[in-house]
C-alpha cells in the first residue's frame, strides 16, 4: 500500500491501525466531518 497513489476507504475502530497506515483521516461524528492528521 505504500506505493499506491489512489484513495483507500476503510472503516475501523482500531486507532493504532489508523496511526500506522493512514496519512489523512476524516472522522464522522455528530453529523459532521472532521479532518484529522
Amino acid at each position: 500500500m505504500k506505493e499506491y497513489t489512489g484513495t483507500i476507504v476503510f472503516i475501523t475502530h482500531d486507532k493504532r491501525l489508523l496511526e500506522n497506515v493512514a496519512d489523512v483521516v476524516y472522522e464522522i461524528r455528530d453529523k459532521k466531518i472532521n479532518l484529522k492528521h
